[in-house]
Protein backbone atom coordinates (compact mmCIF):
# COMPACT_ATOMS: atom_id res chain seq x y z
CA UNK A 1 0.00 0.00 0.00
CA UNK A 2 3.08 2.40 0.49
CA UNK A 3 4.04 2.26 -2.85
CA UNK A 4 0.36 2.95 -3.93
CA UNK A 5 0.33 5.87 -1.91
CA UNK A 6 3.62 7.18 -3.10
CA UNK A 7 2.94 6.83 -6.62
CA UNK A 8 -0.65 8.62 -6.21
CA UNK A 9 -1.59 11.49 -8.55
CA UNK A 10 1.41 10.76 -11.02
CA UNK A 11 1.22 10.08 -14.07
CA UNK A 12 2.57 6.14 -15.71
CA UNK A 13 5.54 5.78 -17.94
CA UNK A 14 4.21 6.49 -21.42
CA UNK A 15 3.72 3.24 -23.68
CA UNK A 16 6.65 1.62 -25.15
CA UNK A 17 9.02 3.03 -22.08
CA UNK A 18 12.30 1.43 -21.69
CA UNK A 19 13.86 1.90 -18.34
CA UNK A 20 17.92 3.27 -18.71
CA UNK A 21 20.34 0.56 -18.04
CA UNK A 22 22.50 0.77 -14.89
CA UNK A 23 25.07 3.47 -15.04
CA UNK A 24 28.10 0.78 -14.18
CA UNK A 25 28.24 -2.94 -13.99
CA UNK A 26 28.35 -3.78 -10.16
CA UNK A 27 32.19 -3.99 -9.05
CA UNK A 28 33.99 -7.57 -8.09
CA UNK A 29 34.92 -8.06 -4.45
CA UNK A 30 38.83 -7.56 -3.98
CA UNK A 31 41.01 -9.92 -2.55
CA UNK A 32 42.57 -9.29 0.42
CA UNK A 33 46.13 -8.03 0.52
CA UNK A 34 48.44 -9.83 2.40
CA UNK A 35 51.15 -7.78 4.12
CA UNK A 36 54.00 -9.15 1.93
CA UNK A 37 52.05 -7.88 -0.89
CA UNK A 38 52.05 -3.82 0.15
CA UNK A 39 54.73 -1.86 -0.51
CA UNK A 40 57.50 -0.83 2.33
CA UNK A 41 57.72 2.56 3.58
CA UNK A 42 60.66 3.95 2.05
CA UNK A 43 62.42 6.27 5.61
CA UNK A 44 63.76 9.31 4.82
CA UNK A 45 67.77 8.54 4.92
CA UNK A 46 67.07 5.72 2.59
CA UNK A 47 65.82 8.23 0.29
CA UNK A 48 68.03 10.87 0.54
CA UNK A 49 70.98 7.97 -0.22
CA UNK A 50 68.89 6.59 -3.33
CA UNK A 51 67.84 10.05 -5.26
CA UNK A 52 69.84 10.10 -8.00
CA UNK A 53 70.11 6.47 -8.32
CA UNK A 54 66.39 5.65 -9.31
CA UNK A 55 65.50 4.75 -13.05
CA UNK A 56 61.68 5.26 -12.49
CA UNK A 57 61.71 8.71 -11.12
CA UNK A 58 57.39 9.85 -11.21
CA UNK A 59 57.16 13.50 -10.79
CA UNK A 60 56.85 14.16 -6.97
CA UNK A 61 53.21 14.52 -5.45
CA UNK A 62 52.31 18.43 -4.26
CA UNK A 63 51.21 17.73 -0.41
CA UNK A 64 48.61 19.91 0.80
CA UNK A 65 50.51 22.08 2.80
CA UNK A 66 52.75 23.44 -0.05
CA UNK A 67 50.03 24.55 -1.66
CA UNK A 68 52.01 28.20 -3.05
CA UNK A 69 49.99 31.49 -3.66
CA UNK A 70 49.76 33.56 -6.98
CA UNK A 71 52.94 35.35 -6.32
CA UNK A 72 54.82 31.80 -6.05
CA UNK A 73 55.29 31.95 -2.07
CA UNK A 74 54.47 28.68 -0.03
CA UNK A 75 51.66 29.74 2.65
CA UNK A 76 51.61 26.71 5.15
CA UNK A 77 49.40 26.22 8.44
CA UNK A 78 51.07 28.36 10.90
CA UNK A 79 52.28 30.73 8.29
CA UNK A 80 51.44 34.38 9.14
CA UNK A 81 49.58 36.31 6.42
CA UNK A 82 48.05 39.85 5.74
CA UNK A 83 44.71 39.90 4.52
CA UNK A 84 43.52 42.48 2.70
CA UNK A 85 39.66 44.02 3.07
CA UNK A 86 37.46 41.26 4.56
CA UNK A 87 39.66 38.57 2.49
CA UNK A 88 36.79 38.05 -0.03
CA UNK A 89 37.21 41.10 -2.10
CA UNK A 90 35.12 43.27 -0.40
CA UNK A 91 35.74 46.07 2.63
CA UNK A 92 38.53 47.86 3.52
CA UNK A 93 41.76 48.30 5.39
CA UNK A 94 43.97 44.81 6.30
CA UNK A 95 44.75 42.66 8.94
CA UNK A 96 47.48 39.93 9.95
CA UNK A 97 46.00 36.81 10.57
CA UNK A 98 47.86 32.98 11.26
CA UNK A 99 46.97 30.18 8.89
CA UNK A 100 44.92 27.17 10.40
CA UNK A 101 43.84 25.23 7.58
CA UNK A 102 44.02 25.21 3.76
CA UNK A 103 43.22 24.42 0.36
CA UNK A 104 43.17 25.14 -3.36
CA UNK A 105 41.92 28.74 -2.90
CA UNK A 106 41.22 29.47 0.31
CA UNK A 107 42.33 29.62 4.22
CA UNK A 108 40.79 29.69 7.28
CA UNK A 109 42.57 32.19 9.07
CA UNK A 110 42.89 32.97 12.86
CA UNK A 111 42.94 36.84 14.28
CA UNK A 112 42.63 39.11 17.29
CA UNK A 113 39.83 41.60 16.88
CA UNK A 114 40.27 45.08 17.23
CA UNK A 115 36.57 45.89 18.66
CA UNK A 116 36.59 42.55 21.18
CA UNK A 117 40.15 41.64 21.89
CA UNK A 118 39.08 38.05 21.00
CA UNK A 119 40.16 35.62 18.79
CA UNK A 120 38.24 35.12 15.71
CA UNK A 121 38.70 32.75 12.81
CA UNK A 122 37.17 33.18 9.15
CA UNK A 123 37.86 31.47 6.03
CA UNK A 124 39.48 34.04 3.36
CA UNK A 125 40.17 33.43 -0.41
CA UNK A 126 44.04 33.15 -1.23
CA UNK A 127 44.05 35.69 -3.71
CA UNK A 128 43.69 38.36 -0.96
CA UNK A 129 46.55 37.44 1.67
CA UNK A 130 49.84 37.89 0.97
CA UNK A 131 52.96 36.13 3.42
CA UNK A 132 54.49 38.33 5.67
CA UNK A 133 58.37 37.36 5.19
CA UNK A 134 60.20 36.77 9.03
CA UNK A 135 61.77 39.85 8.67
CA UNK A 136 58.15 41.77 8.59
CA UNK A 137 57.66 39.65 11.53
CA UNK A 138 56.95 41.06 15.63
CA UNK A 139 58.50 38.27 18.22
CA UNK A 140 54.22 38.04 19.02
CA UNK A 141 53.38 36.51 15.63
CA UNK A 142 56.78 34.39 15.05
CA UNK A 143 55.97 32.79 19.09
CA UNK A 144 52.12 32.01 17.62
CA UNK A 145 53.52 30.86 14.26
CA UNK A 146 55.30 27.88 16.17
CA UNK A 147 53.11 27.53 18.49
CA UNK A 148 50.66 26.17 15.12
CA UNK A 149 53.45 24.22 13.59
CA UNK A 150 54.52 22.54 16.95
CA UNK A 151 50.68 21.44 17.66
CA UNK A 152 50.00 20.33 13.56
Amino acid sequence: SGLVWRLHGKQGQPEGYVSPAPARPKAKPRAKAEASDLPRPVLASEAASSSGSSSSSRPRRQREDDVEDSAGTAINIGSQVRVKGDGWGGGFGEYDGTVTEQDELSLTVIFKSVETKKWEETQVLREHCQPITDAEETPAQQQAAAYFVIRR
